[in-house]
């Protein structure tokens, strides 16, 4: 059977080992499975994973270890390096996101009315997020804000998968993040299918 389970808490891992936000990573997946005849096949797939977004909209300049300046950031610089995979991996492609997608720049400021940071990333494709630390700095009423602002202004948004959120109503503002994470709705877990691949993705905040 052609399957391969793609885990979330693998790419946090992943993550917390990148130096910087905004960083753009091509990664190929091979799977080799049997096909109904018994014979051994070989499936790529393309995974494509963002972390640590933090609102860069527009790329910065920054200096590395060594002194030197280089740039990072910009949605448009990652939608050109996304789409140029896409063109040289067709229908191989999966682009996903690991969190703490806004809180860094002053666009963040529109987090709750706006919600550019989802709505952007719709546009580019992506196929889910989740959520970071960062994510809950406005608090429960601000992401629900945020939730609710995402789908009344875009019906194109990554979907959100959270699987160890828990909305206890400890907080005054729980009832109406509940609510919107109903709405949305963000899911524990999600199973999509990419090149005749079916893969699992879920979310976990640690």
């Amino acid at each position: 059977m052609k399957k391969i389970f793609l885990q979330f808490f693998l790419l946090l891992v992943l993550f917390g080992l990148l130096p910087v936000a905004g960083i753009f990573n091509p990664v190929a997946a091979e799977e080799s499975a049997r096909n109904a005849s018994g014979n051994q096949t070989e499936i790529d797939l393309m995974l494509l994973f963002t972390n640590d977004l933090h609102s860069y909209f527009l790329p910065h300049r920054v200096l590395t270890e060594d002194g030197r300046q280089t740039v990072q950031g910009g949605y448009a610089r990652l939608a050109c390096m996304i789409n140029e995979q896409r063109r040289l991996h067709p229908a191989k492609t999966l682009l996903v996101d690991a969190g703490d997608f806004s809180m860094g720049t002053l666009f963040h400021t529109a987090f709750m009315t706006e919600a550019f940071e989802l709505r952007l990333m719709g546009k580019m494709g992506y196929a889910a997020t989740t959520f970071g630390n960062h994510d809950f700095d406005f608090h429960p009423e601000g992401l629900a804000k945020m939730l609710t602002a995402a789908r009344s202004k875009s019906q194109i948004l990554p979907q959100i998968v959270a699987s160890n959120l828990i909305v206890n109503g400890d907080h005054p503002g729980d009832k109406t993040l509940k609510q919107a994470l109903n709405d949305y709705p963000v899911r524990d877990y999600m199973v999509l299918e990419r090149n005749g691949l079916r893969i699992g993705l879920f979310g976990i905040m640690g």
